[in-house]
């Protein structure tokens, strides 16, 4: 699809979207009823690049549509490629992405076409919101944790690359099981001749991280972050309750810059938990070394010697 440079802006979807049977082509949209929150408005979340709005199909199902606000790189040519990996290799206990399907000709917005991705809705709370109400819980933590890190297994055994590790694209259930959404950066080999439409989430990312660093090791730097995030305030609740507002976990991208020096760093290092003080050193090592030198995250844990084996219900099931 050749777009016009300006996108539908997000208050234009969903305007458009309360008439369903008018702007949808595919029959499972254009028959399906959109849901609405108390306020009368359709129920959405909102992100940097989309607006995801719910939806119940007439087979009582209920799906989330990802109308986009600007053109992901190689949209739809991404996704297929990701849907062709994932037939031609199947995993034997599947991924952590969520099953997304691209529809070319998706909503019509006055006399224009717009692709759009079609998702299962998935029922949980993003990641920092997760985080926010274990808080102080360390047993649920940790496995979260160890739910976080057969989810980074699998990734890793299914060569398949998120792109964008962050808190607003996992979500985590009820059972504390994680799944990863926005699959616009995703890499997988079928796709490799593909550019990233983006670098990652600043926050996460790591700090020199530039558009030549992409393909089957993107996602191990922002792992270990998440990890170590998640293992720091299970050990200390108070590193929670005073990391500064925004969009992050415990680092910024100023902290990433400044390995070692900052108030989270310093905090870490007094952490009473041997692991999250030997994690941060590492990741100090990291962050001052090229994009591309962090190795899977298991090589970190077991060097670091802060394992344990991944979180059994998860792994097994």
């Amino acid at each position: 699809m050749t777009s016009p440079a300006v996108w539908p802006a997000k208050p234009q979807y969903a305007s458009a979207v309360r008439r369903p049977g008018e702007v949808f082509a595919d029959p499972r949209l254009s028959h399906c009823e959109i849901l609405f929150g108390a306020t009368g408005m359709p129920l959405a979340s909102t992100g940097r690049n989309a607006i995801v709005f719910a939806a119940r199909t007439r087979q009582d199902e209920r799906v989330a549509i990802r109308c986009m606000s600007r053109e992901p790189a190689s949209g739809g040519e991404r996704y297929r490629a990701l849907t062709a990996h994932r037939h031609a290799q199947p995993v034997e206990h599947g991924t952590p992405l969520v099953e997304a399907e691209w529809i070319e000709h998706g909503i019509r917005l006055s006399g224009q076409w717009w692709p759009l991705v079609l998702m299962p809705w998935i029922e949980g709370k993003l990641l920092d919101e997760a985080v926010s109400d274990l808080c102080g819980d360390r047993a649920a933590l940790h496995h979260l944790i160890g739910n976080w890190r057969v989810a980074m297994g699998q990734l890793t055994s299914s060569r398949i690359c998120h792109g964008d590790l962050q808190h607003g694209n996992i979500i985590v259930g009820d059972d504390l099981r994680v799944v990863l959404v926005d699959l616009d950066a995703v890499w997988v080999p079928f796709a490799a001749h593909l550019a990233p439409g983006e670098f990652g989430h600043r926050n996460y990312q790591h700090p020199h991280r530039d558009i030549g660093h992409w393909g089957p090791g993107a996602d191990a730097f922002p792992a270990l972050v998440i990890l170590l995030s998640l293992r720091a305030v299970a050990a200390d609740p108070s590193l929670w309750a005073d990391r500064p507002d925004g969009e992050h976990l415990l680092f910024t991208r100023d902290d990433l810059l400044a390995p070692g020096r900052t108030k989270i760093w310093k905090g870490l290092a007094r952490s009473p938990d041997t692991a999250v003080r030997r994690l941060a050193e590492r990741l100090t090592d990291l962050c001052a070394g090229p994009p591309d030198a962090a190795p899977p995250l298991e090589d970190v844990l077991r060097a670091c010697a802060a394992g344990g084996p991944p979180h059994p219900a998860y792994a097994a099931s």
